[in-house]
């Protein structure tokens, strides 16, 4: 080959830069001084836009196409939404055909995910409902949890209940620092903070594993027929007592002349029973009695949703019980509470008779 037929090229490459520099084409200066020029940058970048989307909205924005797939939205109208990640995979698959320099900062989030997103789909496809990248989390008790479940399960195979305060006591067993940690001497503004995140945290743990509050199936109590006439009869019955017992008291203090008969509670003016009310109220009392066991059984008890059966197991002294004694009056004052139980009684043997009446007497008050 002739050096002449090598050169050719060159020279046909130099003549055709010649000839636009002739006729006023852009040169390799002007192109550097195009680039290092923002404004010219931003309206190549403008031209680019309007070239993918000459319409314009009533507004004057740009508006794109009507997108071939539903929006799926979650959410409060005119508040902030949530959607899905298959929604979000194809907008962001959306947006880059239109423009991908465009967009919603929302949106221009989700580009940014995209690679991520995509992942986490093609790992499992069930993820594709999930609203969030991080939904699914574990929990920071995750590995007490665990433990927390088989000891509740434990406790309900032996029939025992287990509530929310053993829970509680339980998860700190296992984790002292779980929900922050509560230490022994907190201060009652900490004791209350721990309460407020645990008892979110309880619900959380209740819904993840299938929990629920439930009331023990083996106790069931109705009211007596006919309640409501005998409380409308014992206030009825109270009134006419309280009404006796002021006629006497003011009949006393203001003693009838020797030819008049004592007054009567019923005819008592308003004012002369506000004179002996104060005295009604010191002699009226409320009294009521009532058995405490030995053994208290819970009531509630945490145990599988849609169980048939929750009872409740004891250590066999839920049968045994003493009788309180409390009593209040009606000007507030309180009468020191009396125990009664039943029992053997204590025969100090110095008492005669020791060992041949040793039955237990009906009822012994402390």
């Amino acid at each position: 080959m002739s050096e002449g037929a090598s050169a050719g090229p060159a020279d046909a490459s130099q003549a055709s830069q010649a000839s636009q520099a002739s006729a006023g084409g852009p040169s390799s200066a002007d192109q550097g001084a195009a680039a290092a020029d923002p404004k010219a940058t931003g309206e190549a970048i403008d031209e680019m836009l309007a070239a993918n989307d000459p319409v314009k909205n009533s507004n004057g924005k740009r508006a794109y196409p009507e997108p071939n797939f539903p929006i799926e939205r979650s959410g409060a109208v005119g508040g902030k939404g949530s959607y899905p990640i298959r929604f979000k995979l194809k907008a962001a698959a959306y947006t880059r055909e239109i423009c991908p320099c465009d967009g919603q900062p929302r949106i221009i989030e989700w580009l940014k995910q995209e690679e991520q997103l995509k992942e986490k789909v093609s790992a499992n496809p069930k993820f594709s409902k999930a609203k969030q990248v991080h939904s699914g989390g574990k929990a920071s008790t995750v590995h007490a949890e665990q433990a927390l479940v088989d000891y509740i399960k434990e406790q309900r195979k032996q029939h025992r209940g287990c509530g929310n305060r053993e829970v509680m006591n339980k998860l700190l067993e296992l984790k002292p620092d779980a929900l922050g940690g509560m230490p022994a001497n907190a201060k009652p503004e900490e004791a209350l903070a721990f309460k407020v995140k645990f008892n979110s945290w309880y619900q959380r743990f209740r819904k993840r594993n299938g929990f629920s509050i439930r009331r023990r199936t083996s106790v069931r109590q109705k009211l007596q027929k006919g309640y409501e006439g005998m409380a409308s009869a014992t206030v009825m019955k109270l009134r006419e007592a309280l009404v006796k017992r002021a006629g006497e008291i003011y009949a006393r203090r203001h003693p009838p002349a020797p030819d008049e008969s004592p007054i009567k509670g019923e005819d008592l003016t308003s004012e002369q029973l506000a004179s002996v009310e104060a005295e009604v109220f010191e002699e009226l009392g409320n009294m009521d009695q009532t058995p405490v066991q030995h053994e208290m059984p819970v009531e509630t008890t945490l145990e599988k949703t849609g169980a048939k059966d929750a009872r409740i197991s004891t250590g066999g002294k839920e049968k045994e019980r003493f009788t309180l004694v409390l009593a209040v009056m009606a000007d507030g004052k309180k009468v020191s509470p009396r125990i009664i139980f039943k029992g053997t009684p204590f025969i100090p043997p110095t008492v005669s008779g020791k060992g041949k009446s040793t039955l237990p007497r009906k009822n012994s008050v402390a």
